[in-house]
């Protein structure tokens, strides 16, 4: 019976100012935006593709219908030079102490290259181990040591030093260090001309085949990002490793161990590395979407509204029946969401202006937020806060939302005001160690000085066991994250659905309606990624 209450007073603070036909309207709008962005039709939204093409008219279409006002110059479209870049392997072949070491394409690596030579030959190329590849002044941590990698093949562990302590690598908490992005963007600066990443499952938290399918494939790249220097990138799996340093007269375990240590030095391997592939590359045109909800007394200063449309696209290469990766929750739901909050935003018009922000690229890297933080369609200054969502809850009505990012800012008591409106606690994310806050499209903003936060469901679902989060989240890993089985189902529950979509548009409107203006709080671990970052194209 405490139950049964407790599931009738959180729907009721959920869905307040909600009418039952105004819910109603809402799931028919989410059901009707996620069908269509996720059907075939639309062939996964990978970038390049018809069928993203298809998608973002229809995104474009519904904003035009709304009344948004085109944000690039009377277009809803922002235009990015890219490439596609498909591997055509030839030869992985790695000289060890004990034989010839012959890799399988996809079995046992994957890679790709944002060199842009159609043709790469390696021979007998260096390998140097340098453990977490991670220079961090904070953390007085430095895993090259002045040793000169250029020239040379990089190895590297997943993720950052395992620590228990908040205040050393974030603790339990992944920092931007232990992303595979910043891995490869330190091996360009320091000239090396390959970098792999050893693949761990319990420390990555997704599997390998997840790592297949993201980095199979034509890859995308903005053509102002090329590298000079690393002419391959990738990751091979935790067996491979295994062999290779035993073949050094060690093993993986070992390494490890060694490269949990301030005082590890990179560990030039008694490897040489032969590399042949081919680049098989094509010039397309890809586009962010944006439209304008202009605003009342202060249509000058801006919150803005983001959710990635893109997708991994149609793999025909990729084993049995089903070759299109549909990505109805990643992220054909959060692009409804968006939707539905501008239909919102349309109906009631807000004192502050909300872009509506649909990027393309947020698979490739988040290039297309990256770009659009460095070319926006209004003053950078005027940008208050960007509020992003990624996936929508579809498990069941929770008592408490996450604000990704929340941490690294003041936002004046907004959050505290929310939570007692409708009755639900707001924290910040309860699994760091995921790295969740520098996977999706707040993160460029939060790095160019912009408050920005990403939304999603908290881990307290009413009327379930306390272990009810983590099952949901690794059975969605394991079985439809970046896979074809993400598709729109019946088991959807979409009472959950609302009361997400209810929660953003009332955290949008406290920003919008107030004159609250977001600040961030200084010397966090922001403040340093930043540094790091700001100057990346």
């Amino acid at each position: 019976m405490k139950r049964f209450i407790l599931f009738s007073l959180i729907l009721f603070f959920s869905f307040i100012a909600l009418n039952s036909q105004e819910m109603e309207s809402i799931k028919n709008w989410f059901l009707a935006h996620t069908r269509f962005l996720s059907d075939d039709i639309t062939e996964g939204r990978g970038p390049g593709s018809k069928g993203i093409e298809i998608a973002g008219k229809y995104i474009a279409s519904f904003m035009e219908y709304l009344g948004l006002k085109p944000a690039f110059n009377g277009s809803y479209f922002q235009w990015l030079e890219t490439r596609g870049s498909k591997i055509i392997p030839e030869k992985f072949e790695i000289e060890t102490q004990k034989g010839s070491l012959k890799l399988d394409f996809f079995k046992d690596y994957v890679m790709t290259s944002n060199h842009g030579e159609k043709e790469v030959l390696l021979e007998s190329a260096p390998v140097v181990f340098v453990g977490y590849g991670i220079k961090a002044e904070e953390y007085k941590w430095d895993d090259y040591k002045g040793v000169d990698v250029k020239g040379k093949i990089l190895l590297f562990l997943v993720n950052d030093p395992p620590s228990d302590d908040p205040k050393f690598f974030d603790g339990k908490g992944m920092t931007y260090y232990g992303r595979w992005t910043y891995k490869f963007e330190e091996a360009e600066r320091r000239g090396a001309v390959g970098a792999l990443i050893i693949h761990i499952t319990e420390k990555a938290g997704y599997g390998w085949d997840v790592v297949q399918n993201s980095w199979s494939g034509e890859q995308i790249f903005r053509k102002d990002t090329e590298n000079k220097n690393l002419k391959f990138n990738g990751w091979i799996t935790r067996g491979v490793a295994e062999k290779l340093f035993e073949s050094c007269g060690t093993n993986l375990l070992e390494m490890m161990k060694r490269a949990e240590s301030r005082k590890f030095k990179p560990i030039p391997l008694p490897l040489r590395v032969n590399v042949h592939f081919k680049n098989e590359e094509r010039e397309i045109e890809t586009a962010n979407i944006a439209g304008i909800v202009e605003g009342k007394s202060k249509k000058d200063e801006y919150i803005v509204f983001s959710a990635h449309y893109d997708h991994l696209g149609l793999k025909p290469d990729y084993p049995g029946e089903d070759k299109i990766f549909n990505g109805a929750l990643d992220n054909a739901s959060g692009v409804a969401c968006a939707l539905i909050v501008a239909k919102l935003l349309m109906e009631d018009p807000p004192e502050r202006s909300v872009i509506i922000f649909i990027p393309t690229l947020e698979e490739a890297g988040l290039d297309g937020t990256k770009y659009f933080v460095k070319n926006p369609p209004v003053p950078r200054e005027k940008i208050l806060l960007n509020i992003n969502v990624d996936s929508m809850n579809i498990w069941g009505i929770v008592n408490d939302f996450v604000l990704r990012g929340i941490e690294y800012y003041d936002l004046k008591g907004v959050s505290e005001r929310l939570s007692s409106k409708l009755g639900v606690k707001i924290k910040p994310d309860p699994n760091p160690e995921f790295g969740s806050f520098f996977r999706s499209d707040h993160f460029p903003f939060a790095v160019e000085g912009i408050p920005a936060v990403s939304v999603s469901a908290g881990n307290e679902f009413v009327g379930k066991p306390s272990d009810y989060s983590d099952k949901i989240i690794w059975d969605y890993i394991s079985k439809h994250y970046h896979k074809p089985s993400d598709e729109l189902r019946d088991d959807w529950d979409l009472d959950s659905v609302v009361q997400e979509i209810n929660f953003v548009y009332k955290l949008t409107r406290e920003f919008v309606d107030s004159d609250v203006k977001p600040e961030i709080k200084p010397l966090t671990q922001l403040y340093y990624w930043s540094k790091v970052l700001r100057d990346l194209p």
